[in-house]
């Protein structure tokens, strides 16, 4: 009797042991199931974050080479110019920088019809005629445009840069010395950058000009 006795006690302590055993592997497997998942997590986490940053980098790349590209203008420019082409510059650069960075007008450029002070824009053409160049039929403007002589007082407005003696004679107190005077200073001088620089053409005073002011252009 004492032999089944000690025999059950055995049997019981062995299940209990083995119950132990099972369930401390149980939960120990567990864990390490857990800890696997959260640095699975932690790992999605960190590719997110760098995932993140890699498209906040991108995007400002791209935003930057807008902002880059918006600041800048391309100008074609041709004719009596040492270095004729095609020129990337920024927003607001005036002819006579451009005239620069093309090397320089040649020695028989005609500077009578383009003014050197006029912000350029985006797809510009600037041509330099030489001096002695037939530009009687057609006067090129400062962005390469062809203006036809007979049309360019269409609107009533006479270009005083481009206009010849006849048109400059039609305008009120211009008579053929005036309008010889004007010829002259375009010629010595540089293209009227406003219509108030008529004034400096020795016989127009204040009231000469409030006769003509508007009737006359320099575009």
């Amino acid at each position: 009797m004492d032999y089944l006795k000690r025999r059950t006690l055995i049997i019981i302590i062995a299940v209990v042991l083995l119950g132990s055993a099972l369930y401390g592997l149980y939960y120990r497997e567990t864990d390490n199931i857990a800890d696997s998942i959260e640095r699975n997590v932690d790992n999605l986490d960190e590719t997110v974050s760098v995932d993140d940053e890699t498209e906040s980098v991108y995007d400002e790349e791209s935003e930057n080479s807008i902002e880059l590209e918006s600041k800048l203008i391309f100008v074609d420019i041709d004719g009596a110019i040492n270095n004729p082409g095609t020129f990337q510059l920024p927003v607001g650069t005036r002819l006579c920088m451009l005239i620069e960075t093309a090397g320089g007008l040649e020695e028989n450029a005609d500077t009578r019809f383009i003014n050197r002070a006029e912000k350029l824009y985006d797809e510009q053409k600037v041509y330099i005629p030489e001096k002695g160049e037939e530009i009687v039929l057609a006067t090129i403007s400062a962005n390469g445009d062809s203006i036809d002589a007979d049309n360019e007082a269409k609107d009533g407005i006479i270009n005083i840069n481009t206009a010849t003696t006849t048109k400059l004679e039609s305008l009120p107190g211009i008579g053929e010395v005036i309008a010889a005077r004007i010829i002259e200073y375009r010629e010595n001088e540089e293209c009227f950058s406003c219509i108030e620089d008529i004034k400096k053409v020795s016989g127009i005073a204040d009231g000469k000009f409030n006769q003509i002011k508007d009737l006359i252009k320099v575009k």
